[in-house]
């Protein structure tokens, strides 16, 4: 146990860099090594101030206001990464990227794809005025989505409901 726990500033920048230390690890490699070392290296900056802080109580001030400094590096460094579009998931679930879930062995299409492109066919078969070039070219442009795609079965079912 260290000599520091006493103290919560201690505790909390231990903890600030910790969380940044896995949430870095997460990073894509071309944030990883530039976002990420910068955060990480100011997460250890503040941390060793707060230690110094602790040890040399005559410089207290100094110290803690270099470590805000630093942690105003740190905020604007994590705002630039937006929250909404941050996720930390299991590989496992995929990525949902631009109308498919990529998987680490296969790729699927996205659910809500299949939705559309079978609405868009129960629509053409209710409109009471068909327009069969537009249709053909409907499906055309979804085969070709489908195509990239693990979704052999997919497509053959589709192919025989139409």
């Amino acid at each position: 146990m260290s000599a520091y726990n006493n103290y919560p500033i201690y505790y909390e920048a231990l903890k600030l860099t910790t969380y940044l230390d896995d949430v870095v690890c997460h990073f894509a490699k071309r944030h990883k090594y530039n976002a990420g070392d910068k955060l990480l290296n100011a997460s250890l900056d503040v941390l060793s101030l707060v230690v110094l802080a602790i040890k040399r109580k005559s410089e207290r001030k100094d110290y803690l206001s270099k470590a805000i400094d630093k942690l105003e590096i740190i905020k604007a460094i994590l705002l630039r990464l937006h929250p909404k579009r941050r996720k930390l998931l299991p590989i496992s679930n995929g990525i949902d990227f631009l109308g498919y879930i990529v998987r680490p062995t296969y790729v699927l299409v996205r659910r809500r794809v299949i939705n559309n492109l079978k609405e868009k066919i129960r629509q053409f078969r209710q409109a009471r005025e068909k327009d069969f070039r537009k249709f053909h070219d409907m499906v055309a442009s979804y085969m070709g989505h489908l195509r990239w795609a693990n979704s052999y079965n997919l497509t053959q079912k589709i192919l025989k409901e139409m």
